[in-house]
């Protein structure tokens, strides 16, 4: 319970920002990502992509570590800014979720059980094919 009120506080504080938005393309900016930058080069067993799953009808997305943020290439048929946007916030949610119940590390047993929430959650997820980070 804990967990989850700082979780959605930390997301309110950190936050995702839309930096620019037309039909098919979305560019995001992470506060607070050179934190987790640091944070992810110190980790020994993190997978070498930041997202391994992403919604359905989502193209790609391009994470840039040193700006902080990311390029998102959906299919506007199939998917909303609002709906990406709400899937972002929420994997963060949960990842901060499982840092303050002890997580040490996100790696790739992390990511299947955030996975699995969003799932259940109803969000449409596909694994990736493709390297997520820039």
């Amino acid at each position: 319970m804990i967990g989850e009120w700082i979780a959605k506080a930390w997301v309110k504080i950190a936050g995702i920002t839309v930096v620019h938005s037309i039909p098919g393309r979305l560019r995001v900016h992470f506060t607070g990502g050179a934190k987790a930058k640091e944070f992810l080069q110190n980790q020994k067993d993190v997978p070498d992509k930041v997202f391994l799953y992403k919604l359905r009808g989502m193209d790609s997305f391009e994470f840039n570590p040193l700006t902080s943020r990311a390029l998102i290439v959906y299919d506007p048929e199939v998917l909303s800014e609002k709906q990406i946007m709400s899937w972002l916030k929420r994997i963060q949610e949960l990842i901060v979720q499982a840092v303050v119940k002890g997580e040490r590390s996100i790696g790739q047993e992390s990511i299947d059980k955030i996975a699995s929430q969003l799932t259940e959650e109803g969000y449409a997820l596909e694994k990736f094919e493709q390297r997520t980070t820039a």
